[in-house]
């Protein structure tokens, strides 16, 4: 079958590869020069042509909303009915995101390793590991009862107290009688994935995989309830259509766009990122781990700058409300400043911090989007927000699964399925 890939970044590239060894005739298209470009450092993480794109999806979503605000309004509560009853029934306990993103996470880290050895593909290179630390202590209480159900299906995050996660994180000391309690996994993978993502790319080439760079994807067209062919844009500027059996949506937030053009509707929401860098002051005491709070109010810390001119990079996110400005919310970079004070008291010069701040697309219930669309040769990979990369060989295995009608081997809450 020939399978066309929208979207050539690590998802894309990996879900060619395996629908590639199913024996499809598979075909990547992208509007970069090259496969895999901010993996391969070839491209901002964010650049600005996407972060404009993502501004234009938002601006176009809260149009869409002021035009129809009943029928809008209508659709999120709705939305939203399946969370709320699975919480007052307890019946949702088996689709516990938390639970499904851990053992999509174990699959995904499985096939990595297992292609390392088919193919001498170099595994991820890991940061630090990630520290996951609670102030709530009924959230803890909540993470604590998940634990033995975690450690059953394979997981490697350990379970730490008050006393154990500040006696291996000095920072945390900090908090004093306000920690609950702490998780702590082997490795965080906000690593490089240069190598890993050159090695894929390769295996693709010599796979037969047939990659059309500079060509930027305009519109799907629909025909007859089935996608007939895309619509792209060639390096040349040349309008060309392209056509396949099936088509797999890779295309992070443009995804959105896309699907919603031929009539399939994504849970997907708008969130905003806020960035802080704060230099060290001399003597400071760096953190040991990749911290992050959990919670609505969670952030991350990690280390940042150079060995000569220290730094901590903080991070956090909030839901944008349409209905509301599209500015960020000074107050969230204020919020940041003051969670690293509290954990570092006195050592940061906060005089010279550095703000940033961009927006994302995540799912609504924050589970990457991987399966079946309503038309029957449209398929979706597509994981919006910040994930740790290791998730693109799980990812891209389990879609070409789908694609080939197999069930795939990960229990996920795939779409369509």
């Amino acid at each position: 079958m020939r399978v066309m890939v929208l979207g050539a970044g690590l998802l894309g590239v990996t879900s060619a590869y395996y629908l590639q060894q199913l024996g499809h005739e598979v075909t990547v298209v992208d509007r970069h020069a090259q496969p895999a470009a901010n993996a391969l450092g070839r491209e901002g993480t964010f650049s600005d042509s996407a972060q404009a794109a993502t501004q234009a999806l938002m601006q176009a979503a809260r149009e869409a909303r002021d035009r129809a605000p009943v029928r809008a309004n209508l659709t999120r509560c709705l939305g939203a009915l399946p969370a709320w009853w699975a919480r007052r029934t307890g019946s949702g306990a088996g689709h516990d995101p938390g639970v499904l993103m851990e053992d999509f996470w174990r699959f995904s880290r499985h096939t990595v390793r297992a292609l390392k050895q088919e193919s001498a593909v170099p595994s991820p290179r890991p940061g630090r590991r990630l520290l996951q630390f609670y102030t709530d202590r009924r959230a803890f209480e909540a993470t604590a009862s998940r634990q033995p159900r975690l450690q059953a299906m394979g997981s490697e995050r350990q379970l730490l107290s008050a006393e154990e996660a500040m006696h291996i994180e000095p920072l945390l000391q900090a908090l004093g009688g306000r920690l609950a309690g702490a998780t702590l996994s082997q490795d965080d993978f906000s690593g490089d994935a240069s190598a890993f993502a050159a090695e894929l790319v390769f295996l693709c080439h010599a796979a037969g995989v047939r990659f059309l760079a500079r060509h930027t994807v305009v519109a799907l067209r629909r025909t007859r309830g089935r996608i007939s062919h895309v619509d792209a844009v060639d390096a040349q500027g040349e309008h060309v259509a392209l056509d396949a059996d099936a088509f797999v949506l890779a295309l992070g937030p443009a995804s959105m766009r896309h699907a919603r053009d031929v009539d399939v509707q994504l849970p997907l929401r708008f969130v905003r990122e806020y960035s802080l860098g704060i230099p060290t002051l001399p003597g400071a005491s760096m953190p040991q781990h990749a911290l992050q709070r959990a919670g609505r109010r969670g952030f991350s810390l990690h280390t940042a700058g150079t060995v000569d001119a220290p730094a901590v990079a903080l991070r956090g996110t909030s839901t944008i409300d349409l209905a509301g400005p599209l500015t960020p919310d000074p107050a969230r970079f204020l919020a940041l400043r003051d969670q690293a004070k509290a954990l570092m008291p006195g050592q940061l010069d906060t005089c010279r911090a550095r703000l940033g701040s961009r927006v994302l697309v995540q799912s609504a219930s924050g589970l990457p989007l991987i399966g079946r669309t309503p038309l029957p040769n449209l398929f979706l990979n597509t994981a919006p927000g910040r994930l740790g990369w290791v998730h693109a060989c799980g990812a891209g295995k389990s879609i070409a699964h789908i694609v080939t009608g197999l069930r795939p081997e990960a229990a996920f809450a795939f779409t369509g399925l």
